[in-house]
This record gives C-alpha cells, structure tokens and sequence, in this order.
C-alpha cells in the first residue's frame, strides 16, 4: 500500500516530534516514522538523567505548538542566572536574567517530559500519521518524488523527507551523505545530585582541558 503525504519525518524524538507537528500546524499532511514504541509510564518521583537546556526561544516554539503548558504542568526548572569558568578559575563569565529584564534565561527540562507533552499532541493531530513501531527498508526517487519503504509491504510517498533519527541516521546514511567525524576522547558523567543548600536557580559550568 502506497499513501502520499507532503513531508515524511523519520525519527519521534523532541526533534522530529517538534518539526512534525510545525508542519501539520501549518496545513502540511505529514508521516511520522519511529522504530521503538513511545513509553511514557516512568515514576514522576524519580528524576531522569537526561535533561535539555531550554531557551526562550524554544519556549516560544512550544507555545506556539501548544505544548508548552503540559511540559510546565508536569516539571520544569527556570534558571536566572549562569555562571561558568575554566579548569583554572581564572576565566569566568556570568549571565543574569535581571540584566536583560527578563524573568529567566531558560528552563532546564527532563527529555521524557518535553517529549510525553509533543507526542500527546502529535498523536491527536488530524495532520500526522504515526507509523510506530516501523523499520525503514529502503529509500529512493520516483520523478520528483520520495518513497520509504517500511517493513510489511508499506511504502509512503512525499516531496520532502526529514532525517530526525540521532547520531546514527538512516536517512543520512541511506541518502550516502557526506560525514566528518572526529574523535574528542572525552568521556561524560551524569548523575542526579541532591544538595544541602538550594540550587538558587543558577546553572553552573566549568570546563576541563
């Protein structure tokens, strides 16, 4: 079975949820493609490692995509102030809301908050169709058109497909992009840390060489 849309998004993280639902916002009939089930059952209790620094900007987009009130309701933490500095202690910056008279710089938000409120959206909009869980096959052009092949004798046709699929991208990959890597050698630690005094809504950074 063949189904056309306008745009095709492969990959239902807060990228390719976000740009799915600003183009069905905008009129655009759009197919959004995930391999791995969406779950959202995790206990609120608990706090998850993986967070994003949001900014007004992107606040803005969110409101604008009319989730923003569901991530507020749920958890988010605003922050006022940034200060940052090197491993010598000798070059070190701030940032203030105050300065620039506004009430915050931004909200550091769990990633599962961000994405339960887009897809509670996404998967009520009469603009979006989810395939999920589905496999890409295969991609390739027909005249000015794309078709992606899915597992089960789907295919879906556009003029546009967008490659939101992480780090490892099938649609890059696929479409034989041209990529440059290289090697940092850098390794990172999260964890979730529970302080004696409060955090005074100011994110902290200190680089390391």
């Amino acid at each position: 079975m063949n189904q056309i849309y306008d745009c095709i998004v492969v990959g239902g993280g807060i990228v390719g949820l976000t740009t799915a639902l600003a183009l069905a916002e905008n009129n655009f009939k759009v197919a959004l493609v995930e391999t791995e089930h969406f779950k959202f059952d995790y206990n609120p209790e608990e706090f998850s490692l993986r967070v994003s620094a949001i900014t007004r900007s992107t606040e803005n987009i969110f409101k604008n995509l009319n989730t923003w009130s569901a991530m507020v309701a749920e958890r988010v933490s605003p922050y006022t102030r940034m200060k940052v500095w090197d491993e010598k202690g000798d070059g070190h910056i701030e940032f203030s809301a105050e300065k620039i008279t506004q009430p915050n710089l931004g909200y550091i938000i769990e990633n599962r908050v961000i994405q339960k409120s887009l897809f509670n959206k996404v998967n009520h909009h009469a603009n979006i169709i989810l395939f999920n869980p589905a496999h890409c096959l295969d991609l390739y052009h027909k005249d000015d058109w794309i078709i992606l092949q899915l597992e089960g004798n789907n295919e879906i046709t556009a003029k546009l497909i967008i490659g939101a699929d992480g780090a490892n991208s099938w649609v890059r990959n696929r479409a034989q992009f041209e990529l440059y890597k290289k090697e940092y050698n850098h390794h990172a630690i999260v964890a979730t840390v529970k302080t004696e005094l409060p955090h005074d809504k100011t994110a902290r950074q200190r680089f390391l060489n």
